[in-house]
């Protein structure tokens, strides 16, 4: 351009053009289920646009431009702020838990891809749609009072008069349960926003559950509440995994669609159960999810010395760990055949922040895949192993932040499938009816108190095998 006399350019015609329907969840984008609740709240709630989204940066890490192209929840969230604010400056007198429940029963599903609620939540907002989304579900702070002390996260005895409850009893514009034996009864009441009386049909689609809504058709004067109960009956859903799907109110002004997530499991158990002692017994109460006959199997217990160990700050590349000799300590630990459960964990000062990651070791003393790994803002990080396979696993301790010092208490165990005469329950089985709750006594003795033990119960229907189990420690 700078020698020719006369420069000239031209338009040339483009291979053929290729398309990609929108909206789509993208590959980078987190899913659910929700770890932290047990899968009894559903996540993520919706998508909104987030990729190659013009916004503007700071310059001095985008080459000095002032707009660039972002993808991620950085640009998901904002859009869904904004509406917010939006939907707000119509509604002033509308609360976040209003606001959030329209953006979710007027989302829609995405073009392509899965529709999974775990991938999109409610769906891709809608923000014309969401300011008269009909119903809404709304909660308060007495309402997520109550779930905090049901989780455990508030003390029971604190605000006496609200009542704990499960994070399926919150009054939210999803349903999810990570734990449904036999059937799931769950209440939701919606306020009528519309500002006219409005009747709805209701419909339903949870493959594998049998699904009804008392009243079936609602009607709610403008401004009025009204409450649901559905009732979700398992029939041929798989057990241990998710039914996805959603229900329905539909009036002749729109629809309101609520996804649904249940997991239906054989029994309901405790997960873990804490003792003491050298010798001593506990109850595991047992809610089967069918009728028959049960049977409960003890596995260990295994005992592991407590290890004083400590780490400084330092790096870690989970995608290439490595033990740097700063900020990462290595342990080993061999697991035999017919090895049931194996437990790594860290228990740490108040204030450091450890990370525990556990890889695979090849037979040729290669690093394998990750296998599992717990990274919270604690220095106490567990990882469970169950029923792995035989061979050696590689732990790597990251020091992430240490300004209590970085001492730790590392602990390792390794159960076997058999039962060993320090750990028992009983009755081994018992007749059971769907739903009602069932006694197991489980006891150990002889224990050496400068260990701690581990061990795991298994409670089985002896019609299809399938289990649900719990894990013991005694400390």
């Amino acid at each position: 351009m700078t020698t020719a006399s006369a420069p000239t350019g031209k338009i040339v015609a483009l291979t053929t053009p290729s398309s990609t329907e929108a909206p789509a969840v993208a590959e980078f984008s987190s899913r659910g289920p929700s770890t932290t609740t047990g899968g009894d709240i559903l996540k993520p709630d919706v998508a909104a646009p987030g990729v190659d989204v013009l916004a503007a940066v700071t310059p001095y890490n985008h080459h000095d431009r002032n707009y660039d192209l972002l993808s991620g929840t950085s640009m998901a969230a904002p859009h869904v702020a904004g509406i917010a604010a939006a939907l707000r400056a119509a509604h002033p007198d509308w609360s976040p838990m209003a606001v959030k429940s329209a953006l979710m029963t007027t989302g829609r599903d995405m073009a392509m891809g899965t529709t999974s609620p775990f991938a999109q939540g409610a769906g891709n907002v809608q923000p014309a749609m969401a300011v008269n989304p009909l119903l809404v579900a709304d909660s308060g702070i007495v309402d997520w009072v109550g779930y905090l002390k049901g989780a455990g996260v508030l003390d029971p005895a604190s605000s006496p008069t609200i009542p704990a409850i499960t994070g399926t009893e919150l009054n939210q514009a999803s349903i999810a349960s990570g734990s449904v034996v036999g059937s799931l009864e769950v209440k939701r009441t919606f306020t009528n926003v519309s500002g006219s009386a409005q009747t709805f049909a209701f419909s339903a689609a949870v493959p594998g559950f049998d699904v009804t809504a008392s009243p079936a058709t609602l009607t709610v004067a403008a401004g009025a509440k009204a409450t649901v109960t559905l009732t979700f009956v398992r029939t041929d859903a798989a057990l241990r995994q998710y039914a996805t799907g959603s229900v329905t109110w539909s009036a002749a002004s729109g629809q309101v669609r609520l996804p649904v997530a249940l997991r239906p499991v054989v029994a309901s158990a405790p997960a873990e159960i804490a003792a003491t002692g050298d010798t001593g017994s506990t109850t595991v109460t047992v809610v089967p999810g069918f009728t028959g006959t049960m049977t409960a199997t003890a596995h260990g217990l295994a005992g592991t010395t407590p290890v004083a160990e400590s780490v400084t700050a330092g790096a870690f590349d989970a995608a290439a760990p490595a033990d740097s000799g700063t900020g990462v300590d290595v342990v080993d630990v061999v697991v035999p055949a017919g090895t049931a459960l194996a437990r790594m964990s860290t228990d740490g000062a108040s204030g450091d922040d450890l990370d525990l990651w556990v890889y695979s070791v090849n037979p040729d003393g290669s690093l394998g895949a990750l296998v599992g790994y717990s990274a919270s803002g604690s220095a106490d990080e567990t990882v469970t192993l169950r029923a792995p396979a035989a061979g050696t696993y590689r732990a790597f301790v990251h020091g992430y932040s240490v300004p209590s010092g970085g001492a730790y208490t590392w602990r390792a165990w390794v159960v076997g499938d058999a039962a060993l005469s320090n750990f028992s329950v009983s009755p081994g089985s018992a007749a059971v009816t769907m739903k009602t709750p069932v006694d197991f006594a489980v006891a150990w003795n002889g224990l050496d108190s400068a260990q701690d033990y581990l061990g795991v119960v298994d409670f089985t229907d002896t019609a299809t095998g399938q289990k649900t189990s719990t894990v013991v420690e005694v400390r």
